[in-house]
């Protein structure tokens, strides 16, 4: 038996989700016993307090200086040490956490956590097994720490840049985008039904993310004046679903929604104009639905694109959204492509391979 702890920051939802996806895959052994833990919950210093409101003003007003924060090689390079010292201000509750019940193995799902856990390790004061998840389609070099013990790699080029930078291959496993295996089958007569669509209408999703941010309503007026049903998803940020709403009452094809069930709306999409999240492409993906990105955030999101263009597994970028998406409706070009893409199957997995790794360690 093997007692787990997942960590993730609510950040963003993307990271909530994959740490619940992969405690969905552990817990199938029933022999483990998991449990998550949102680091933000229990800390409460100047990282939570002011980190997050930097981190989206800086998005919102000043997305270059951001970009180069992240990209940025000297400055990675100079503030690589500094991580796990900023840790040591915010580690206080999460050292209280991992004294007062034994953990075999901990599983990082965010940089944050991973480098407070890192610094717990070096301290001695955890001393079980570490364990780093990634969630984009690139590697940054702020989540890689030498006293980890598993990685778990999304994409054979984050393997192989992990190789090249020293770490040991039997430390990485290539898993692919964790998600949680659904055991029953979409019914997509009866949320076309529950969305009050004909058979014959076809459906644009367009998902603004988890918190609204950065959607561009230009190209939601571009994407009205095509023959189809518009869905666009606002996540948790009433703000931007009020403005929507407000904006778009009088288009009759164009119905704004807050959290949704984005599985079951991407099923019955024609395609999906989105930002390029790492869950979100997955997610679409497992389901062969052409992906057109609208936005994304610079840094973390822009490096996605390099890679899902490559691969084929994103729609050419269109500074036309109105005929870009008018021909895909038309002809499913992408979307035959998609269904013959080998590289779809190594994105969309299940976790077998993290449940055999983690059992190993």
């Amino acid at each position: 038996m093997q007692n787990i702890l997942i960590i993730y920051t609510s950040t963003g939802l993307g990271h909530k989700k994959i740490a619940e996806n992969i405690a969905s895959v552990l817990k199938s052994d029933v022999e483990n016993s998991v449990d998550l833990l949102d680091l933000y919950d229990i800390e409460s210093g100047n990282l939570k307090k002011y980190g997050e409101k930097l981190y989206y003003f800086l998005l919102k007003y000043f997305p270059g200086i951001w970009e180069f924060f992240y990209i940025n090689k000297v400055f990675i390079k100079t503030t690589l040490p500094f991580r796990t010292l900023v840790a040591r201000f915010n580690s206080r509750k999460l050292a209280e956490v991992l004294t007062n019940k034994h953990y075999d193995v901990v599983v990082s799902a965010h940089a944050n956590s991973s480098a407070i856990v890192s610094k717990l390790k070096n301290k001695g004061v955890y001393t079980g097994k570490f364990v780093i998840a990634f969630s984009d389609y690139h590697l940054h070099r702020y989540w890689l720490y030498d006293n980890a013990d598993l990685y778990l790699a999304n994409i054979d080029e984050q393997k192989q840049e992990m190789v090249s930078r020293g770490i040991a291959p039997q430390k990485i496993v290539l898993c692919g985008m964790t998600l949680q295996k659904e055991e029953s089958v979409i019914d997509k007569q009866t949320v076309r039904n529950n969305y009050g669509l004909k058979e014959s209408d076809r459906v644009i999703a367009v998902l603004a993310g988890s918190r609204g941010f950065g959607m561009n309503s230009d190209i939601i007026d571009e994407l009205a004046k095509i023959d189809a049903s518009i869905f666009v998803v606002c996540g948790t940020s009433e703000e931007t679903k009020i403005r929507l709403i407000e904006k778009y009452r009088d288009y009759p094809n164009i119905k704004v929604l807050g959290y949704t069930n984005i599985r079951e709306l991407v099923a019955i999409a024609n395609i999906v104009v989105t930002k390029p999240g790492g869950l979100t492409v997955a997610e679409c993906l497992e389901q062969r639905v052409p992906i057109l990105v609208s936005h994304f955030l610079p840094g973390q999101e822009r490096l996605n694109i390099e890679y899902l263009k490559e691969h084929n597994l994103i729609m050419p970028l269109f500074l036309d959204y109105h005929r870009a998406v008018k021909d895909e409706l038309e002809t499913e070009a992408f979307a035959n492509m998609l269904k013959e893409n080998p590289d779809v199957k190594l994105i969309v997995q299940y976790g077998e391979g993290i449940r055999e790794a983690i059992a190993k360690l």
